[in-house]
């Protein structure tokens, strides 16, 4: 079975979502490195909107590989509305499957229960939600502003250029 996750803002995903059951639909492998390896530690996640899209996937497997590594995410969005699998997020933090679930806000002001932070994330953000940075790996993903700002970040607050992964788009 194949998933795919498509928030509609350009031309291919606005194509995608209007294609109709029984259109023929042709893909390509994967492509990249963006992903972590068996007995690659501990790893941070740092998601901006849609970027959750390829951890999603990996957190799942990873959760059941051997060994287990334990695996943080930071996931901005403008608003609780626009958290995609908000609630698969929420029910794998409970069971244990993600260790450090943190939930960034920039357009929304409020109590949620769930929500710990309600501004963009930087470094003093990543400190506080980091710290001990230890020997991580880091994925990115998001647009090309968020990308950049967060490796800015993790650099300031001295994780390791080969310790940061990152997948951007526009």
């Amino acid at each position: 079975m194949v998933c795919l996750t498509v928030k509609k803002q350009g031309e291919f995903s606005s194509a995608l979502i209007d294609s109709k059951v029984g259109d023929k639909l042709i893909f390509e492998g994967l492509y990249g490195n963006f992903y972590p390896g068996e007995n690659c530690g501990d790893i941070v996640f740092i998601a901006g909107e849609i970027g959750i899209t390829p951890f999603f996937s990996v957190i799942k497997e990873k959760i059941s590989s051997k060994p287990k590594p334990k695996i943080s995410l930071l996931y901005s969005n403008k608003t609780v509305s626009d958290i995609v699998f908000f609630d698969e997020l929420n029910e794998l933090a409970k069971n244990k499957g993600i260790d450090k679930l943190v939930y960034f806000l920039t357009q929304e002001k409020g109590e949620h229960p769930l929500v710990q932070e309600y501004s963009r994330i930087d470094k003093d953000l990543l400190k506080k939600h980091l710290v001990p940075l230890g020997e991580k790996n880091y994925y990115l993903c998001g647009s090309v502003q968020f990308v950049n700002a967060i490796w800015k970040g993790l650099k300031e607050i001295g994780v390791p250029e080969e310790n940061i992964f990152t997948e951007s788009f526009y």
